[in-house]
C-alpha cells in the first residue's frame, strides 16, 4: 500500500527518551484496537504498528539513543516534546531521511518547557513569525494553542485558548484542581502556567505581544525635510547586524517615526539562511558593509547623507559606548560634538528601565510608527525583558541568532527624547 503516492511509507515518533516515544505510539495502537476498520488493517507488535498484508509500511517509536536511526527512510517524521530535546542531532537525522521522498512529512507536537532551550527557542520563535506574517513559508502549516497573556490563567474563559479540548478529553474539574493547588504553591503554578496554559517560564518573557507591535502605517519622510532629529545606533563587528535610527516627530498627530537602516557583513548575509536576510538586502532594508567586518564609515556616510540630502540636523546621537570608539571619532571629524550631541548611553536598567516603560507604551498605543520595516518587525518580535532585584527592566535578546538591534537603536534614541519631550512634540513655533 501507498501512502502519499509513495510505497512503503516509514513512519517515525522520535523523542529524548523511548518512553516518550512510544506515548503516541501506543495511542494509535489503542485507536486501531478500539476499531472494527482498522484492526483488520494492521498487526501490531512490541515493536510497531505494520500494514497488512506486506509489512512494507509501518510506524515506530525511535529515540536519540536508539540503533534505528541510522538508515531511515521517513516519510512521515513526528518529533513529541520539543522542549526536552536540548540538541538537534535526532531531528536532523531524521528530516534528513526523508530527502528522498516525494512528499515527506515533518510534524512536531510539544507543550512549553520549563528550562529554555536554544533548539525549541529556534523553532518556537520561526513558526510565531511564520503565523504572524513577519516572513512566510508555504509549506509550512502552525497550530499554536496558548494564552495570550501570563495573567490570563486567573480568568478561566481563557482557559479554552490552550485547551480547546477542554471539557472532552481534559476534565474541567481537573483543571479547577489543578489551579486550587497551584494557587498557593510556586513550584506547581509554574507547572501549570507551563503545561497546561502553555506559557514559557523563564526570567525573562516577551516583550511585546504581536498584536502590540504590528503597525502597518508608513510616513512619507520628505514632510520631515529640514527637521531636527534625534539618532541612535547598535554596532556589530561581525556576525550581528549595525543598525541606525532616526527619531522624527509629528507634532500635530502627537507621533513619533522611527527610520532605520540596517547594514551585515558579506560573511554574515552568505551564512544566513533561518531568516530572509538574502531578501531585506535585495529590498533595500539591509546594506552589506564589508566581508568580514563592518566598515563604520558606511554609517559615517549615512548619517552625513541624510544631513546633506533631507537636512535631517542630529542634535542628539545615543549609542551604546561598546566598540564604538572609531565611529565616534570619525563623526567629531565631521562636525558632530562629543560634549553635546554624541552621547554615550549606558546599557544597563538604571539607564534603560524608564525609556523601555515609555517607548513600550508608545508602541502598544500605536504612537510610535516603524515604517512597516520588516526588518524592525523581527527584532520586536525577537525582544524579551528582564527584571533585576530592584523591579528595574533590561532589555535582552533570547537567543544568538533573534536579533533585536534595531530596537535597541530606537531605545537609545528615547534616552535623549524623554527628557526633552516638550521641546520635541510641543506644536508651538
Amino acid at each position: 500500500m501507498a501512502m502519499g503516492k509513495e510505497k512503503g511509507a516509514e513512519c517515525y515518533t522520535g523523542a529524548t527518551k523511548r518512553d516518550q516515544a512510544k506515548i503516541a505510539w501506543d495511542m494509535a495502537k489503542l485507536i486501531i484496537r478500539s476499531s472494527a476498520a482498522l484492526i483488520t488493517r494492521f498487526r501490531l507488535t512490541v515493536q510497531g504498528i505494520y500494514l497488512r498484508p506486506y509489512s512494507d509500511t509501518f510506524y515506530i517509536p525511535v529515540s536519540k539513543e536508539s540503533k534505528k536511526l541510522d538508515g531511515l527512510n521517513a516519510h512521515l517524521s513526528h518529533i513529541d516534546e520539543l522542549h526536552a530535546i536540548t540538541d538537534n542531532n535526532i531531528i536532523d537525522v531524521m528530516w534528513d531521511s526523508a530527502k528522498s521522498r516525494e512528499q515527506p512529512i515533518e510534524l512536531i507536537t510539544t507543550t512549553m518547557g520549563t528550562e529554555r532551550q536554544s533548539t525549541f527557542d529556534d523553532i518556537y520563535e520561526n513558526d510565531a513569525n511564520v503565523v504572524n506574517g513577519i516572513y512566510s513559508d508555504e509549506r509550512l502549516l502552525v497550530f499554536c494553542y496558548e494564552l495570550d497573556d501570563e495573567a490570563e490563567w486567573k480568568d478561566l474563559e481563557n482557559a479554552y485558548k490552550a485547551n480547546p479540548n477542554l471539557g472532552v478529553s481534559i476534565s474541567i474539574d481537573s483543571l479547577y484542581e489543578e489551579i486550587e493547588k497551584a494557587t498557593n504553591d510556586k513550584s506547581k503554578m509554574v507547572n501549570l502556567l507551563c503545561k497546561t496554559f502553555n506559557v514559557r517560564q523563564t526570567s525573562r518573557h516577551a516583550w511585546l505581544n504581536f498584536e502590540d507591535f504590528d503597525n502597518r502605517e508608513k510616513y512619507d519622510l520628505e514632510q520631515f525635510r529640514d527637521n531636527i532629529v534625534i539618532g541612535g545606533f547598535d554596532l556589530s563587528r561581525t556576525g550581528d547586524l549595525t543598525a541606525f535610527s532616526t527619531l522624527f516627530f509629528d507634532k500635530v498627530k502627537k507621533k513619533i517615526v522611527a527610520e532605520t537602516m540596517y547594514w551585515c557583513t558579506k560573511k554574515y548575509h552568505d551564512a544566513m539562511n533561518k531568516v530572509p536576510i538574502k531578501l531585506w538586502v535585495k529590498q533595500g532594508y539591509i546594506r552589506i558593509s564589508g566581508d568580514e567586518l563592518i566598515n563604520y564609515r558606511d554609517i559615517v556616510d549615512y548619517v552625513v547623507g541624510n544631513y546633506k540630502n533631507n537636512g535631517w540636523r542630529y542634535i542628539y546621537i545615543n549609542y551604546d559606548r561598546w566598540s564604538a570608539g572609531y565611529l565616534i571619532n570619525d563623526l567629531e571629524a565631521v562636525g558632530y560634538s562629543k560634549s553635546h550631541v554624541l552621547i554615550a548611553t549606558a546599557q544597563g536598567a538604571k539607564t534603560l528601565s524608564i525609556p523601555m516603560q515609555e517607548l513600550k507604551a508608545n508602541v502598544k498605543q500605536k504612537v510610535l510608527c516603524y515604517q512597516d520595516n520588516p526588518v524592525t518587525k523581527w527584532c520586536w518580535s525577537n525582544c524579551e525583558d528582564e527584571q533585576d532585584r530592584n523591579g528595574n527592566y533590561v532589555l535582552r535578546k533570547g537567543s544568538y541568532e533573534r536579533k533585536i538591534d534595531g530596537v535597541a537603536t530606537i531605545l537609545n534614541a528615547y534616552v535623549s527624547y524623554i527628557p526633552n519631550k516638550e521641546y520635541f512634540m510641543s506644536s508651538k513655533e
